[in-house]
């Protein structure tokens, strides 16, 4: 899952850490994005911590509600029904359009074995509408 592509043959998974991949993407990001486009994310981002949303986070270890959502075919999925295959290690992100979530992605298909050995399986839930996320998985 190349972030700006839609050419996956060939891609080189990163094993580089996540911190190492966030800093050069920041890096890109200060290089190419236009300085008004980066002052309304870091307006966005002091919102949202200024809502202290991080005191909703659910403790580790505490059984999560059950949900159902559309997958990028826009069928449902069931938590009920992912739970058959084992644990579920669920991680959320904004989409494929964010560098970072797309980092984190990558580096989760890494740990996708080592997850299924431990009897846990992966999935992901954005925001992003089914049609958006149709045209990024393309």
């Amino acid at each position: 899952m190349k972030w700006r592509s839609l050419e996956e043959s060939g891609a080189v998974a990163d094993q580089r850490p996540l911190r190492e991949i966030y800093a050069e993407r920041k890096e890109l990001i200060a290089k190419y994005v236009p300085a008004e486009t980066q002052a309304i994310h870091a307006q966005a981002v002091a919102e949202l911590k200024q809502r202290n949303l991080a005191a909703n986070i659910l403790p580790v270890g505490t059984k999560a509600p059950s949900f159902e959502l559309q997958d990028h075919n826009g069928k449902v999925v069931r938590s009920s029904d992912l739970l058959v295959h084992g644990r579920i290690v669920l991680c959320f992100i904004r989409g494929r359009w964010c560098p970072f979530c797309v980092g984190q992605m990558e580096a989760m298909k890494l740990i996708v074995p080592q997850l299924e050995q431990a009897g846990a399986i992966l999935a992901a839930i954005s925001p992003q509408t089914v049609k958006q996320s149709f045209a990024s998985s393309a």
